[in-house]
């Protein structure tokens, strides 16, 4: 897979630039991280169109504290439909911050557009939405004027960004399975599906929630197992 992206990216590709610009600016898959080079990927796959960029780059200048920047190109992610540059500027106007004044209105428009475009690289804003709607966002409070109360919407989103591969969204659908939230029925089979695939990207409380499941087991679905429960609780204690 590597000598395919590297591959296009060497004949500038856009989807293959940014994706080996990630690679670098995080290290991954053996690379050096460098993340100058990372910025001039993200460059050569904004002037081809690949709009995700936009947010790479946002963020770039974001970590190096230079948040006017950063948002210039948030906004213009936004304004070609990036789902990550929508839910960026979309919690930053939700929560106040880089000296932008707090606009509920706006904050959530952005991030109805960030969870209507979601994607694997891209899951944040249907969870937040998802979130948001059924009143668990710890951060922020919308009055409900802005947002009501909505559980099945909730659900959709959430599930959303579970499919997408986000692993907060999957720990919450593995506990609505497992405590019936969220109109879910109640599925010892699909809370341990989802808590195992959190559980793959290194989420503790799937972990506990794995631990707790084979520590009793359920009649007729799975056996208890106190060699599986002991080896996830040791997983979340190592995790904190």
């Amino acid at each position: 897979a590597m000598k395919i992206v590297n591959f296009l990216a060497d004949q500038h590709h856009p989807k293959a630039e940014f994706l080996r610009g990630v690679w670098l600016e995080f290290g991954k898959f053996g690379n050096r991280t460098d993340k100058k080079e990372a910025f001039h990927c993200y460059s050569r796959a904004l002037e081809k169109g690949y709009a995700r960029a936009y947010y790479r780059i946002g963020m770039q200048f974001e970590q190096s504290n230079e948040p006017l920047k950063a948002i210039s190109y948030y906004q213009q992610g936004v304004e070609a439909g990036d789902s990550a540059a929508c839910y960026r500027l979309g919690m930053m106007a939700l929560l106040g911050q880089h000296g932008q004044p707090q606009d509920f209105q706006r904050g959530l428009n952005l991030i109805f557009s960030s969870a209507e475009t979601a994607d694997e690289n891209a899951p944040q804003g249907a969870y937040v939405l998802g979130m948001l709607k059924v009143r668990e966002l710890a951060q922020v409070s919308i009055p409900e004027r802005f947002l009501p109360l909505d559980i099945a919407g909730a659900r959709i989103n959430i599930e959303k960004a579970a499919y997408f591969g986000f692993a907060k969204a999957q720990v919450k659908m593995g506990a609505a399975y497992e405590l019936c939230e969220l109109g879910c029925e109640f599925s010892p089979v699909l809370s341990l599906h989802y808590n195992a695939l959190a559980a793959r990207q290194g989420e503790a409380d799937a972990e506990m929630a794995i631990s707790k499941w084979f520590l009793c087991g359920y009649e007729g679905i799975f056996e208890k197992n106190e060699e599986m429960a002991f080896k996830y609780a040791q997983r979340a204690a190592i995790s904190g």
